[in-house]
């Protein structure tokens, strides 16, 4: 923001954002004319905001009025007549005096007396020649005017009158940093609209709105239809309002891609474009946030279209340009998105200097910042996943995305403190009471002068900003740490920038808040962590993420409080020495345990969600269904570490039916498929017969496979059958012990929309899930079954391996080991390097083999020599893994590992730092890993 000599500049800034000084309060016994009136308006504000619930015009009643309310509002009238009448209103400047009719409309407007408030704003005369000589003030007197028609509408029996002259002469829908002034715009879009259709009794019709007398104003005119296109607007309009008006847009903007301009030198104003092109987009992006809903009105190829074309029209535009750059996110076009955002910045910079370090439109800056470091962060644009195959960087390697992400992180924080330095915000370095607690956003509230909604766009970028950088340092914290060091640096950093996030925008987002929550957990902060989730599932009881989070929380605290107990038969641990019914103690429990309780409360809660769903005929999202599975996962998780694992053997079957539930639509596998399927199960079992080579330096001695263990038949005798056959209709079956391979996989999956092929991936994991139980009990036919229907209904990759590598570790080493390394080859690619789970799982499947490795006539290894270099390079793995967060260092068997390698190699130190942090996070550990929390991809 430009903050240019001009004392009053900085509060004219201020207000325009929607937000007023700290020390407003101090105003009320100044002589200074703007500030007197600023804290009439601030007193006005407030009351609105804490006992209107934030409805601006607000009338009260005096019958129905809290006497307190009518005295203060009557107080406030007193208090801006006296300004009126003093001195120092004699020689008032032009915004100050419109200033003063507006807040003396509003304070009439709210007690109730419509005439006052018509007379006060005729008394008003607009001077057309005024040209306000600062940014700053330009963007207080459109707040100003803005607020103006909308109390001159409102108070006047011709409102329509007085908004249609508004629209009419509306050169723009303010940028970015007019927080304020959108607002008030806005609701005259909104007034327009009721006021036409008869308040919704009577649907607009896309013509009828071309017939008013500002649809000339294309500014105005696009301004009111993208309001009308928001979800709170759909009384108003008819239901073929939205396609007509798609197609009005298409020819508009094709329209002025004809229209020849010539390039303009630099000193040439882009004004008419700038503001064509800032209330379009600046209304577009108003409509949903999500950038489907937009894309569909405006397709993403014709806005690039009409952008690159603008280009050729204008010089050195950043308003053209910031859109241009979010248009190539949605197309996935990321490499040329990142050379624009490079462009950007050097513009930005060039303006700073040229400004003496100061920036025009700093909100727009940080929003551009914001999304580039969101969108460009490699864990989403480069990471291998089903949604984004196309949203790769093509020509740019990981480490060149992160050198300009990590500048750009710089420079965002940099903007941030200006801009708090500008709006008056504070976080918790501002605020010593109640720096250091983890939820005080929850009763404190850090910026008591900032008035602006959760839908506010001032409070929308910020809260996003923040959210981007700590996203950034998570990546980092995850994927790019040299040293646990530097690890535990970027874990505390994302856990401040995500509390920054919502100490703007405390409830706004479940998002935000279910990213800080699981951090929170990450870091074993269990208190805070479950009452951030509480207070979460009361404003969104439909967050199954948050659920299965708190159930896990809970898990972990029961596991503490099981730990601390003294009552040995209270004992966590004993529970494998009784699996009958797995509490330790030889009895039947008799009440629900807490996490048992919030399990089966929120699987009741998803099955009214889903009925309630299927009866509106509205599709579910994959990432729900996912969460709905995960929590369904975890219950069983919480049944068996209370009643051993035998006891959910034959509910296993219900996890597959909840899958069928959900992706009832979804066509898993086909009859092609058949086979390939059979010819692909022949070649693996002659592999399997074969012999195996673990490194290339090495060739493997003879030797017999293994026998299989053998399951329990009292077990055996009573498995549910897991082929997905029995759950689809049409009769297509699947053969069993099915080995796809990939290319047969992918040729029959072509055609598959992304909703297929989640579900297949889905039920994929869900498959490897019910295998990792049948592993836990010995019972290897049915898992090694479960492993084949996995690689069955979706591609083999480096999950499948892994879970081949475990199944063999016991009898067939040899192989087992072959699958590991095939594992870790894969994930050491590009493609892959993002699979952190399957990576630790990998590792410690390679651990068990490798380091329990006794059998010397027979042994993986050569020599002892050759086991010792064996267990160095796991070592350097497992080092390198543990400054992974949370995936490596929140690993209690990565740890238990270490210790046994340190102590083969005598290093008692080392030893017992490794095993005191397996005992501290075995301490706390849930039925299930955080990392089932996550998002489906």
């Amino acid at each position: 923001m430009s903050i240019e000599a001009f004392s009053d500049d900085k509060y004219m800034s201020m207000l325009a954002l929607g937000s007023f000084p700290r020390n407003v309060a101090d105003f009320k016994d100044s002589q200074v004319l703007l500030q007197q009136i600023m804290y009439v308006d601030y007193e006005l504000q407030s009351l609105l905001y804490h006992d209107f619930g934030g409805l601006l015009l607000s009338k009260i009643s005096p019958s129905t009025c809290d006497e307190k309310i009518f005295d203060k509002v009557s107080q406030l009238i007193t208090f801006i007549n006296t300004i009126g009448s003093s001195a120092s209103f004699q020689g008032r400047r032009y915004e100050e005096e419109l200033f003063y009719t507006v807040v003396s409309a509003h304070l009439y407007n709210l007690n109730s007396e419509p005439e006052k408030v018509h007379n006060i704003l005729e008394q008003f005369r607009f001077d057309q020649t005024n040209r306000s000589v600062t940014i700053a003030q330009q963007e207080f007197i459109a707040y100003l005017t803005a607020r103006y028609f909308v109390m001159s509408g409102i108070s006047s029996h011709s409102s329509a009158k007085h908004w249609n002259q508004f629209l009419v002469q509306l050169q723009k829908y303010g940028s970015k940093n007019s927080t304020a002034a959108n607002l008030w715009i806005t609701k005259i879009f909104q007034n327009v609209l009721s006021h036409l259709s008869a308040d919704g009794a009577s649907p607009l019709t896309f013509r009828d709105l071309l017939s008013q007398e500002f649809s000339d104003n294309a500014n105005a005119f696009v301004g009111v239809c993208n309001y009308a296109m928001r979800p709170e607007s759909a009384k108003y309009i008819a239901k073929e309002f939205r396609p007509d008006y798609a197609e009005f847009l298409t020819e508009l903007l094709r329209g002025k891609i004809k229209q020849h301009v010539d390039f303009p030198d630099a000193s040439s104003d882009n004004g008419a474009l700038e503001e064509f092109v800032e209330s379009l987009y600046g209304t577009l992006n108003e409509i949903s946030d999500d950038r489907k809903i937009m894309n569909k009105l405006l397709p993403p190829k014709l806005s690039k279209s009409f952008l690159l074309n603008s280009f050729e029209k204008s010089y050195q535009s950043r308003v053209v340009l910031s859109n241009y750059i979010q248009t190539l996110i949605d197309l996935k076009e990321f490499d040329e998105a990142l050379a624009a955002f490079k462009t950007y910045c050097s513009y930005v910079q060039m303006e700073q200097g040229q400004l003496g370090g100061n920036v025009t439109n700093i909100l727009e800056v940080i929003d551009v910042y914001s999304t580039c470091m969101s969108h460009f962060n490699p864990a989403r644009s480069i990471a291998s996943d089903i949604k984004a195959t196309k949203m790769r960087f093509k020509y740019n390697s990981v480490e060149t995305v992160v050198n300009v992400l990590e500048a750009s992180k710089t420079k965002l924080l940099m903007y941030l403190d200006i801009f708090a330095n500008v709006a008056g915000l504070t976080y918790d370095e501002g605020v010593s009471e109640v720096s250091g607690n983890d939820l005080s956003f929850l009763y404190h509230r850090y910026n008591p002068t900032l008035f602006s909604g959760e839908s506010s766009m001032l409070v929308k970028i910020i809260s996003k900003a923040w959210y981007s950088i700590g996203e950034y340092t998570q990546y980092l914290a995850t994927y790019a740490c040299p040293n646990i060091e530097r690890m535990s640096v970027n874990v505390n950093a994302t856990r401040q920038y995500y509390k920054n996030a919502l100490v703007v925008n405390p409830t706004g987002n479940v998002k935000y808040l279910t990213s800080y929550a699981l951090a929170l957990a990450h870091g074993n902060l269990l208190k805070s962590a479950a009452r951030l989730c509480k207070f979460i599932l009361k404003r969104y009881p439909d967050s199954f993420k948050i659920w299965n989070l708190l159930v896990l929380i809970t898990s972990a605290t029961e596991q503490q409080s099981a730990l601390s107990d003294e009552n040995p038969e209270s004992d966590h641990i004993s529970f494998l020495e009784h699996p009958e019914n797995g509490n330790g103690n030889g009895k039947e429990q008799k009440h629900l345990s807490d996490s048992e309780k919030f399990a089966e409360d929120a699987l009741n809660i998803a099955g009214i969600f889903i009925k309630k769903n299927n009866s509106t005929g509205a599709s579910l999202d994959a990432d729900i269904k996912h969460a709905i599975l995960q929590l369904k996962m975890t219950q069983f998780a919480v049944l068996e570490s209370k009643h051993g694992v035998e006891y959910v053997l034959e509910q296993i079957v219900e996890v597959f039916a909840l899958f069928q539930e959900l992706f009832s639509d979804v066509d898993i596998i086909g009859k092609d498929d058949k086979s390939a399927a059979k010819d692909d199960a022949a070649d693996l079992e002659n592999k399997r017969s074969g012999r195996w080579s673990h490194r290339p330096s090495v060739i493997d001695p003879v030797k017999d496979l293994k026998k299989a263990i053998k399951e329990k038949s009292s077990v055996a005798d009573h498995l549910p059958k897991l082929s997905l056959s029995s759950f689809e209709s049409g009769g297509r079956l699947k053969e069993k012990h099915a080995h796809k391979d990939v290319m047969t996989a992918q040729k029959n999956r072509n055609g598959a929309s992304n909703d297929q092929k989640e579900g297949a991936r889905i039920l994929q994991r869900l498959y490897l899930w019910a295998a990792s139980i049948y592993l836990k009990i010995e019972l290897f036919d049915e898992a090694e079954q479960c492993i084949v229907e996995a690689e069955t209904v979706a591609p083999p990759n480096v999950e499948t391996f892994t879970f081949l590598g475990l199944l063999t570790s016991q009898s067939r080493e040899f192989l087992s080991l072959q699958e590991f390394e095939r594992s870790l080859e894969s994930l050491d690619s590009s493609e892959q390097t993002f699979s952190k789970s399957t990576y630790c799982l990998t590792l410690l499947g390679m651990c068990k083999l490798l380091i329990k490795d006794n059998d010397k006539s027979n042994s993986l290894f050569v020599s002892k020599k050759d086991f010792h270099a064996g267990l160095m390079r796991l070592k350097n793995y497992l080092e390198a893994f543990s400054a992974s967060y949370p995936y490596g260092y929140n690993c209690s068997e990565l740890w238990y590992y270490l210790s046994i390698i340190y102590e083969t190699f005598d290093d008692k130190q080392l030893c017992s730092e490794a095993l005191w942090r397996c005992v501290e996070l075995e301490k706390c550990r849930p039925v299930r890993s955080y990392q089932s929390c996550e998002d489906l991809n």
